[in-house]
């Protein structure tokens, strides 16, 4: 038996014996873990000698297949290279921080959870940081001074981009009222970081009241209440990556609108 008839058996015996379990499972698994490269560019040639020398002794039946064992390992060949590819963008690749900011009563929490539900339903996994959940479990010692409505979303922020490692999208609905405070978030989250400015009017709001706030404040019971006391007004954004109105827009267009956007920076 000749050298190349030697090699011709052996790019068969490679391919059917040691790639076939490995190709079917890394077309199921979508992983190349267990598939060696070398191995696959090794038998691709010994397969090209191999058919080089079915096609000079004349042999059709074996040149129709090291053709096939070509064209497979050819594809299989592909599909490592595009695994790998997968498999490199996922691990260099964090969670998008989306920042709901609005005033209270505006709808951020809502749109917040029914988004979430919704982009769960598509396997994406996702969290919702909660403003005033995180105000009472972690930064219940701040009150709500200017100074303290800072350290609390700046807190909010460095959970934020700890949690974008973990999952795909977290969520942040919070008031978080003042301009310079926002700039600040985004240069803590980076390029990962989108500002959605949930619009609301006061007056709509203040119909909602969901949390009795704005009653308290009519009451005198709460001091410099944001958006209400002239002392203390809501910095609405100058320039959001997405301006969703919730008084315009009904629920399942906001959550829509918020969706698609979301979709579009994954």
């Amino acid at each position: 038996m000749s050298l190349t008839e030697i090699l011709g058996w052996m790019a068969t015996f490679l391919f059917t014996v040691c790639f076939i379990p490995q190709i079917v499972k890394t077309i199921k698994t979508k992983t190349v873990k267990g598939l060696s490269f070398l191995l696959l560019l090794l038998s691709f040639f010994a397969n090209i000698i191999a058919l080089a020398y079915a096609t000079r002794i004349q042999q059709p039946p074996l040149q129709i297949k090291y053709a096939l064992a070509l064209v497979l390992l050819f594809i299989c060949i592909i599909l490592y290279i595009r695994i790998i590819k997968s498999e490199h963008a996922k691990k260099n690749r964090h969670g998008l921080v989306v920042w709901l900011t609005g005033l209270s009563g505006s709808g951020k929490t809502t749109l917040a959870h029914a988004v979430k539900n919704c982009l769960e339903a598509d396997g994406k996994r996702v969290i919702v940081l909660d403003g005033d959940a995180v105000r009472e479990t972690v930064h219940r010692k701040l009150g709500f001074s200017r100074e303290d409505i800072r350290e609390n979303n700046l807190g909010i922020a460095r959970l934020a981009k700890e949690k974008k490692e973990e999952v795909e999208i977290v969520l942040v609905p919070v008031i978080s009222p003042y301009r310079e405070d926002r700039e600040a978030v985004k240069h803590i989250i980076g390029s990962d970081f989108a500002e959605v400015y949930v619009r609301c009017p006061l007056e709509k709001c203040m119909e909602r009241d969901t949390k009795g706030l704005y009653a308290k404040a009519v009451a005198g019971e709460i001091d410099s209440m944001i958006g209400y006391s002239p002392t203390n007004p809501y910095e609405p954004p100058t320039s959001p990556d997405l301006l969703i109105d919730t008084a315009v827009q009904n629920q399942n267009d906001a959550v829509t609108s918020l969706y698609v956007f979301i979709k579009s920076h994954l």
